[in-house]
């Protein structure tokens, strides 16, 4: 396929397998100025001649977007660049396998200008003199990658590339000295254990590689940089979630929970080992590891046994961790609770849950806790009605402060000094005035 005249076609969901171009771009060539964005594509055997790219050639004016794609036992026979020869404008290429390919230089990619991106990306069983993975002569940069082939030992990235949390192969694992920066890049030089690296034909570098990570045991696993995940990016080469938590393994990477693996392939985890997706399990505070794995599975700051022990459903926040949960929680849910909700006293810890006027206002936080009225004569700034307006007190008045036109909970009265039913500024300045520090 030749894209010339600044066209900017989208290809996706194709199979270039088994071209020949004379000169460049066996599968694929971007001309004068041409962008095609390719996605979900696979470049199998596709083979040039001298100016290289035997999958994709990117020319000097020209540019493309390469996402979800596998280069496979594609050939530059002459010329640089295996799978991917650039030579072109800014572009990027994430998610791609590159296997078996070769080259002169460069057996999955050669690059020669500045501005190309590689990210999450798997490259294994490629061949060339130098630079088996990628041969850079401009500064490319490489992120969440993974570069090995099991019968090698010499690192397959050379030139002016920068790697940061990537596995790395080199000659010894074990030395201490991780190419590119090593740790202080977040690389590793371990082997990333892919699931059957040279597939059902014992050769790597052939289509039936399975260069997935097995999960719970690969170092890959939940070690990427989060950050360099470009925006709009959210599945994987499979089609999977591209940032999902293995909760079998410990995060090496860098960002908040859950964390991107290193490769082309995320691992779906499965933490519980239920032979389901940890994507498909109930997840109650949405932070990416399920309940089962959660220490803290509803995000309230008390660990889910500590719960248990004080009678409260874990899969439902306690705010103010007084053993009930804020709202009524699963009359099914885990075995113990005891206390489901709701707290009749959400923000201030009332454990026994003493209503004496049966208001459904606990009196710990009933500003008239011996008359049914939701709102009486308490004194303003008295959160916990214990006679003084102390530390006690200012916390609470925190958790009840709503801003000009919010709305004031049940039990936040005394947090609305000028009972205009709302707690604001002009309310915690009275707040202030009437604090005295204790009895």
């Amino acid at each position: 396929m030749s894209n010339q005249n600044g066209s900017r076609p989208t290809v996706t969901d194709c199979t270039f397998r088994g071209n020949f171009a004379l000169f460049s771009g066996g599968g694929l060539s971007s001309e004068s100025g041409s962008s095609p964005i390719v996605t979900h594509c696979s470049f199998v055997e596709n083979a040039c001649g001298t100016q290289g790219g035997g999958g994709i050639k990117i020319d000097n004016s020209s540019s493309a977007t390469l996402a979800n794609c596998a280069f496979i036992g594609n050939e530059s026979r002459n010329g640089p660049g295996g799978g991917l020869n650039r030579l072109g404008l800014p572009m990027a290429v994430t998610s791609c396998t590159f296997s078996g390919n070769s080259a002169s230089n460069g057996g999955g990619i050669f690059n020669g200008t500045t501005g190309l991106a590689v990210t999450n990306c798997t490259f294994s069983g490629n061949i060339a003199n130098t630079g088996r993975a990628i041969r850079d002569k401009a500064g490319a940069a490489a992120t969440n990658c993974v570069f090995w082939t099991d019968n090698e030992s010499s690192v397959p990235v050379t030139g002016f590339v920068t790697v940061a949390y990537s596995s790395i192969q080199d000659a010894d694992p074990n030395d201490g000295d991780i190419p590119f920066g090593g740790e202080a890049n977040g690389n590793i030089d371990d082997n990333p254990l892919f699931a059957d690296a040279d597939g059902d034909d014992d050769i790597i570098g052939t289509a039936d590689d399975d260069l997935r990570l097995p999960a719970g045991l690969s170092p890959c696993i939940d070690a990427g940089n989060n950050a360099a995940v470009p925006a709009g990016v959210t599945t994987d080469l499979d089609g999977n979630g591209r940032i999902l938590d293995d909760g079998a393994m410990f995060d090496t990477g860098n960002g908040t929970r859950p964390i991107v693996d290193m490769g082309a392939y995320e691992v779906p985890g499965d933490c519980n080992n239920n032979d389901t997706p940890d994507a498909l399990d109930p997840d109650a505070d949405g932070d990416g590891v399920i309940n089962e794995c959660d220490p803290d599975a509803d995000n309230d700051g008390l660990l889910n046994d500590d719960e248990l022990d004080l009678g409260s459903d874990p899969l439902y926040p306690d705010t103010d961790k007084d053993g009930v949960s804020d709202g009524p929680s699963d009359p099914d849910g885990p075995e113990g609770v005891i206390h489901a909700g709701p707290d009749n006293c959400p923000l201030i810890a009332n454990h026994s849950q003493t209503d004496t006027d049966n208001d459904d206002v606990g009196d710990r936080c009933d500003p008239c806790p011996d008359d049914d009225q939701d709102i009486c004569a308490a004194s303003p700034g008295d959160m916990d009605n214990d006679g003084d307006v102390d530390l006690t007190d200012y916390d609470a008045f925190l958790d009840c402060f709503t801003g000009p036109g919010g709305a004031v909970s049940p039990g936040c009265e005394p947090a609305d000094t000028d009972k205009d039913q709302d707690s604001d500024l002009i309310d915690f300045g009275v707040f202030q005035d009437l604090f005295t520090g204790g009895p």
